[in-house]
């Protein structure tokens, strides 16, 4: 049996003894919505909230900003999403549902990587919700954590009375804190993977050449036959290990030079063209990994931490982004309510609005998650 099953069978079991054991405890919701409210986080939020004041407004302007460009730059990305996969042959969908087993750049979702990956963005969503929230004056009645379904969560309850008094930047500055938030943590993890995870993790492979990525239509190696997936091995008889040959050995090439290109499939000769007086190709590339050097507990759980960080990274930027969707029930759709009320007075028009926003971005979810759908039904079917 797999053991992403076994673990989520544990997991959940656990889970449910809780909840019968404790049930007067946790507050359940329509059903499937189950929160376990505490005062975990309240006086860190109100202390980290008062150590500078002006900086944080500061800040929560720059994240009002920010989620407005987000929010305009996800709509755009789902609208278009959705023409091509109606309208463009072999187009991807631009979302997907994150849930163990997922494909994503090739790599398998397990189940404790998705359990920490979600708790993490959700504490960080959460958490910068509450401290904005108190910087505003705004009461947090609570915190805690709850349960959707399967799906894990964190949240914080503010006295929403107290927030509709506030000035409309205040307001906004709270529903973006969170997903603000979120995208911040999600570059920052991205560079330190990039700068000083991945060097490390790569020092535990023997490297195995350079793969094709993506080719150019129309570019030399488009031209010369070389297709997404092989693997280049020797450049003019130099042998490639890795990216960082590969560009070392492309320096000394000019523009419009023919060179020599061995890759796992055959040998070719590709005429390079020139882009701003440098030898161009037409192509991009990553670093294919052979196997480990060697094999122990270290390098595993180093690696297992090296993909943790990957999907928390991943989770962070989609999730953040996703919750700047103009979408009555995530933090863009109130901020769009909110904001809209700086150009609209009339509350009914308002609300109109927000409405009819909220069914677009419905369907254009909901056309981007047909193939995925379409997946399911094939395999329970």
């Amino acid at each position: 049996m797999n053991l992403d099953i076994i673990f989520a069978l544990i997991f959940y079991g656990v889970l449910v003894l809780l909840f019968v054991v404790f049930k007067k405890r946790f507050d359940v919701q329509g059903r499937i919505l189950v929160l376990y409210r505490t005062k975990f986080g309240l006086r860190l939020m109100d202390r980290i909230s008062k150590t500078s004041p002006r900086l944080l407004r500061v800040i929560g302007i720059i994240g009002v900003v920010i989620g407005f460009l987000g929010m305009v730059s996800i709509f755009y990305i789902l609208l278009k999403g959705a023409y091509s996969l109606l309208f463009v042959s072999g187009a991807e969908p631009v979302i997907a549902p994150v849930f163990p087993g997922v494909n994503i750049g090739g790599v398998s979702l397990g189940f404790w990587h998705w359990i920490l990956g979600l708790f993490v963005i959700a504490v960080i969503h959460e958490f910068s919700h509450g401290i904005v929230a108190r910087l505003y004056d705004v009461k947090i009645k609570s915190s805690g954590f709850a349960f959707l379904g399967p799906i894990l969560a964190a949240f914080v309850e503010p006295d929403e009375k107290a927030m509709k008094n506030k000035s409309k930047l205040g307001q906004l500055s709270i529903f973006a804190a969170g997903p603000f938030s979120n995208i911040i943590v999600g570059i920052l993890v991205f560079l330190v993977v990039l700068l000083f995870i991945n060097p490390i993790a790569l020092g535990f492979y023997n490297l195995d050449g350079v793969e094709v990525v993506k080719v150019e239509d129309g570019m030399p190696f488009s031209l010369a036959g070389i297709k997404e997936g092989e693997i280049v091995k020797e450049i003019n008889g130099n042998v490639i290990n890795d990216v960082e040959d590969f560009k070392d050995v492309m320096e000394n090439v000019k523009a419009n030079e023919k060179i020599n290109i061995k890759t796992d499939k055959g040998n070719y000769e590709v005429l390079t063209v020139d882009e701003k007086g440098k030898a161009h190709l037409g192509v991009f590339i990553s670093t294919k990994l052979g196997e480990l050097k060697e094999k122990s507990k270290k390098v595993s759980a180093f690696l297992w931490f090296r993909e943790l960080l990957n999907w928390v990274f991943v989770f962070n930027i989609g999730v953040g982004l996703f919750n700047l969707l103009p979408l009555a029930i995530v933090d863009g759709g109130r901020m769009l309510k909110t904001g809209l009320g700086y150009f609209v007075r009339d509350k009914e028009k308002i609300h109109r609005i927000w409405l009819w926003l909220s069914w677009i971005v419905l369907m254009l979810i909901l056309i981007n998650l047909l193939p995925f759908i379409f997946n399911l039904f094939g395999k329970v079917f």
